[in-house]
């Protein structure tokens, strides 16, 4: 990973981290590391490798696509539009690996569907 890559990323993290009021110390928490490491990853110091890139936006709850944007992701899932929630939804999924949890999605999204449709007859 290039030293502009590191340091465009560690701001993205620091963005998407002050967007959620979070401290460096929070995340670290959540994380099991160190503040100091945050503020390494943040001030473009140290390289993220892609499996703590991913640990870093699920604990963030946001994708790991929303590092190499320039637009900041809303703070919460409801207060996104429609087709923004589509589009969060399209990005958690895709993160999933595994066939057995992608059924799982697949099974609850249906029975979600399938109550709206139902609530929506009467």
């Amino acid at each position: 990973m290039t030293q502009d890559t590191t340091k465009a990323l560690g701001k993205r993290l620091k963005q998407i981290r002050e967007a959620k009021q979070w401290t460096q110390a929070q995340l670290a928490e959540r994380l099991g590391c160190e503040p100091i490491t945050i503020s390494r990853y943040e001030r473009g110091q140290s390289a993220m490798g892609v499996d703590t890139l991913g640990e870093i936006a699920a604990v963030l709850e946001c994708s790991i696509a929303s590092f190499f944007s320039e637009t900041p992701e809303p703070a919460a899932p409801n207060e996104l539009s429609r087709d923004e929630l589509r589009h969060y939804l399209s990005d958690l999924i895709y993160e999933v690996s595994d066939r057995e949890s992608l059924k799982e999605i697949a099974t609850f999204a249906n029975e979600v569907i399938t109550r709206r449709r139902k609530s929506r007859k009467r």
